[in-house]
């Protein structure tokens, strides 16, 4: 009894579930102007310049002549609301980051 009680409750509340209502998405933009990134982008948020405001890190998989690098894009506005002027593209000992894309 006790299971067939708490069947019929579930089943209620899932009946009565709202469906979700999204928003419609909108571009990123560096200095005005949308980011590009082309195909397969992998976008990551962090704060990488420990300023404590979260920035965008970008893998770049099908730009070329950008395949494979990683583009940091430091935030100048704030965590709610994010403003993006330039990008550099991540360097190890002064030498441009490039993964393979295979």
């Amino acid at each position: 009894m006790k299971i067939l009680l708490l069947f019929v409750f579930v089943t209620a509340g899932l009946c009565m579930a709202q469906v979700p209502q999204y928003q419609a998405g909108e571009d990123i933009c560096c200095a005005g102007v949308g980011i590009d990134v082309g195909r397969y982008g992998s976008p990551c948020v962090a704060d990488w310049n420990g300023d404590g405001i979260k920035d965008l890190l970008v893998g770049l998989f099908q730009v070329t002549p950008d395949l494979g690098k990683i583009r940091f894009y430091a935030n100048d506005g704030t965590n709610d609301a994010p403003v993006f002027n330039s990008y550099t593209e991540l360097k190890a000992d002064g030498v441009t980051i490039a993964l393979p894309a295979y």
